[in-house]
């Protein structure tokens, strides 16, 4: 995730950061379809996801495209576009306007006609055609890219066949750079994932698998990018990094040490007397939660489930600087909509910028739809919603995935969106 603030505004950050008591809730809108995600956001307050397309003369013109959301421009929300194929999937943006993500795209056509589709990491100005990133010289099936730091280098994860054998590796792509430098996994690791990147901070985190039901955070110094470093977990078999701020400090998740709980976590490599931060539950009847950004402020986003039948997500704010941190519900902090059409419920914070804004996605009526939010003037108590309904958490191809799939440990994590 982008990062940046001054030397001094750090310094007032770590004595006073206070989150806003109240939210406005800003719809981004969709592409003409039924649903919209949201993954990132830059500090000038530009979002990007993927949305569902209209339908035309009984035609769905596009299940996901890349999307762009601008509350200064006309229209607010733009398509992005492919790589040739349906399936754009944006997941990061610079504060210099530049989108990066995964899309699908014809590799290869037989003498028959047959397409072989594979997903590409892409780039993209927008206003501007997208860009295919370029593949590694091994052997090259899937490749997404999930974020850009300052300097605009971009971070990802590719499946290559090296020995005859695919295997998934991270990969680190410096701004103008002809082919990524690909990380080697851990001692005994398998396949290895960069989620997230900060250059000012010099790092970039992610996660390597071991087998089905392991896993372990980790970071890549950016000066020496080919080694992988593990971070201290709260030792249970799965834990996973997603962002990293200026101050090195990391947001991602880890089962706690008998495994009974996933909680969210911030990793701090640079603290030997405290180099893990349990963020812990919602509630007692939540049972997981996972961070996916933290900004240099030290507030942490992330989506949280409870452990009952018919499970709840809810998104969630936690204030790493605060003088009694506790991690808020954010579904607290916005009024809650009469007209139940209108209604939204938070599912998962998934970026936050330094003006403490926030994006993701939740449902809005019986709609999933993304969302920004940000620090409302008004000073009253916000409107309490009732428990909302449970949320059946859908990937972009509309099979349940998202937190339920983390829950349920795949191999190939990477391959599933950000959930």
């Amino acid at each position: 995730m982008l990062l940046r603030i001054t030397a001094l505004a750090a310094l007032v950050a770590g004595a006073s950061c206070h989150a806003a008591t109240k939210y406005d809730v800003i719809d981004l809108g969709t592409l003409g379809g039924d649903y919209a995600f949201a993954f990132g956001l830059n500090n000038q307050g530009h979002a990007v996801g993927n949305a569902q397309g209209p339908v035309v003369d009984n035609v769905r013109q596009f299940s996901n495209h890349a999307f762009i959301w601008n509350g200064n421009a006309t229209p607010m929300i733009s398509d992005l576009g492919n790589l040739g194929k349906d399936g754009s999937y944006a997941r990061a943006i610079s504060d210099s306007g530049l989108v990066v993500g995964y899309a699908n795209k014809v590799t290869a056509t037989s003498e028959t006609g047959v397409e072989t589709i594979l997903e590409r990491g892409f780039k993209v100005v927008p206003g501007s055609a997208m860009e295919m990133l370029p593949t590694p010289a091994l052997p090259t099936q899937n490749m997404r890219a999930y974020d850009i730091a300052l300097d605009e280098t971009i971070v990802g994860a590719v499946d290559v066949t090296i020995d005859n054998a695919q295997i998934t590796r991270g990969y680190i792509l410096p701004a103008g750079a002809s082919e990524p430098v690909l990380v080697n996994a851990l001692s005994g690791g398998q396949g290895l994932v960069l989620r997230g990147v900060n250059s000012v901070a010099g790092k970039a985190v992610g996660f390597n698998q071991f087998d089905a039901s392991t896993s372990r955070p980790l970071m890549v110094n950016l000066a020496d990018p080919t080694v992988a470093i593990e971070l201290t977990s709260l030792g249970g078999i799965q834990a996973q990094a997603y962002a990293v701020n200026d101050h090195s400090q990391i947001a991602g998740y880890s089962w706690n040490a008998d495994n009974t709980k996933i909680n969210a976590v911030v990793f701090q490599p640079g603290d030997s007397s405290n180099p893990v931060v349990d963020l812990g539950q919602l509630v007692e009847r939540f049972n997981s939660s996972a961070a996916y950004d933290i900004n240099n402020l030290g507030q942490v986003v992330g989506t949280a489930r409870s452990a009952t039948t018919g499970s709840t997500h809810s998104a969630f704010l936690y204030e790493l600087n605060a003088s009694t941190p506790v991690m808020q519900n954010l579904n607290d902090l916005i009024d809650c909509n009469a007209d139940v059409s209108q209604r939204w419920h938070l599912v998962s914070a998934q970026s936050v910028n330094e003006n403490g804004e926030i994006v993701g996605y939740g449902t809005k009526g019986n709609l999933t739809r993304a969302f920004l939010l940000r620090p409302s003037s008004d000073t009253t108590p916000p409107v309490a919603c009732p428990e909302p309904p449970p949320f059946e958490d859908k990937n972009e191809a509309g099979s349940v995935s998202g937190f339920t799939a983390l829950l349920a440990l795949p191999m190939l994590f990477w391959r599933r969106r950000k959930i």
